[in-house]
């Protein structure tokens, strides 16, 4: 699994060789590493997709899927992964959800708190002195290129508004639980609308899923029902899947700023744990208990809905 960080100023990558430098983003002086930029296209009028996230039907393969997977591959190679994630007893608990658990005992705990409180500053940019003590961290950085189509550069700076890529700490390439589960129709469908909102149901964590084949139009909704969130200082996850056709939204309540926290996989129900002893005495009643602690209540869930219908149908009005 890899973790995404909105970059919000220009940071440099140190350099290793200034005359190699090849990216024609502004430069800062920086000693270090160089790093993979994946320039992102710029879409052709009325096409639906997002340039460098179209793939064929064959290989459902695209030129970021391959820099994401050799990138992964590389730090796999050269030992900077921490652990195989192969090599961990991974189980499902028995039950309706199918919970999936894995034991990993070099697991950190605090791993999501450490990274929140030592990379991300109170604007979520991420700092530079991260860059330089967990460069091996780093698989690459999308941003927004001048070219039709996409590209992979090398450069020494994090491009201003760019996304850091990031190893995470599980690795899982099956579906997780709330991937597979029936859903409930919220607001449209693929034939009027190209975009269709979902509950999933009887799920312990409140949860709507986002589907559309029109990726542009999909990620302008889901960006604009996550800037609103963000404004409004609500606590929430996102999974992206199925080749960016569908997002999962897991809103969490505001009990999570006092300590109780679930990462995206959690949300998705996927857990780790440290000890043998936790591991095996795991049952879904206890997770089922720890997801819908910091779910929403009710009523707060049917205003999120509300607030998702009322941006769709905004979108889908101004492209008419």
């Amino acid at each position: 699994m890899v973790s995404v960080t909105q970059i919000e100023g220009e940071y440099p990558f140190p350099k290793q060789n200034a005359g190699s430098e090849q990216s024609k983003c502004h430069k800062m002086p920086f000693a270090g590493i160089t790093t993979h930029v994946y320039q992102l296209g710029s879409p052709a009028e009325g096409n639906g997709g997002l340039g460098g996230f179209s793939y064929t039907a064959e290989d459902r393969q695209s030129l970021l899927d391959a820099l994401l997977l050799s990138q992964w591959e590389d730090h796999a190679w050269k030992g900077q992964l921490k652990y195989d994630v192969t090599s961990c007893e991974i189980k499902v608990i028995g039950g309706g959800k199918n919970f999936i658990t894995q034991l990993n005992e070099n697991w950190n705990s605090n791993f999501l708190t450490e990274f929140e409180n030592n990379v991300l500053q109170p604007l979520e940019s991420i700092r530079s002195s991260y860059m330089k003590t967990h460069k091996e961290d780093i698989l690459f950085c999308i941003a927004h290129g001048e070219k039709e189509s996409s590209e992979i550069i090398f450069s020494t700076v994090v491009p201003k508004d760019g996304i850091l890529v990031l190893v995470n700490a599980s690795y899982f390439v099956n579906p997780l639980p709330v991937e597979v589960l029936p859903t409930v129709p919220v607001y449209g469908d693929a034939l009027t609308t190209g975009i269709c909102i979902c509950e999933v149901a009887d799920y312990p964590l409140k949860t709507l899923v986002f589907m559309s084949n029109n990726l542009k139009a999909l990620a302008d909704m889901v960006a604009e029902i996550c800037s609103t969130l963000h404004k409004h200082n609500a606590a929430f996850n996102l999974l992206i899947s199925d080749c960016g056709t569908k997002t999962f939204l897991f809103p969490q309540a505001h009990k999570v700023l006092m300590g109780c926290h679930l990462s995206a996989w959690e949300c998705g129900g996927y857990f780790v744990y440290g000890t043998k002893s936790d591991f095996d005495c795991v049952s879904e009643v206890e997770i089922i208990k720890s997801m819908a602690s910091i779910s929403l209540d009710n009523s707060s869930f049917q205003a999120l809905k509300q607030l998702c219908c009322n941006i769709a149908k905004k979108l889908i009005f101004q492209d008419e």
